[in-house]
């Protein structure tokens, strides 16, 4: 038991910085949305939480795609590690 939690700590402090800050940046966003969403869309908030899922993974791939223009290189595992933090952020509103 105590070997899986340490290959769990060490999987998660293998990723640079830069991952955990997309991350909470996604989680963040989609959180905030969703609570504005749910009166801005007028809408319940299983709809709610899609809708700016959406928005949020859109986002970040709209900022990947900005990074690659600028000639900074794209990284889809910062794209992924925004989704995933979009989707927990959602998820965090059923809290």
């Amino acid at each position: 038991n105590y070997d899986f939690y340490q290959n769990v700590a060490r999987g998660l402090c293998h990723f640079e910085r830069d991952k955990y800050i997309h991350f909470i940046v996604g989680m963040l966003l989609a959180y905030l949305l969703v609570h504005v969403g749910t009166g801005w869309l007028h809408s319940e908030l299983l709809h709610a939480m899609f809708v700016c899922f959406i928005i949020t993974a859109v986002l970040g791939v709209v900022k990947e795609l900005a990074d690659y223009l600028l000639k900074k290189g794209f990284d889809g595992v910062d794209m992924v590690a925004t989704w995933v933090g979009a989707a927990v952020g959602a998820l965090l509103c059923f809290l």
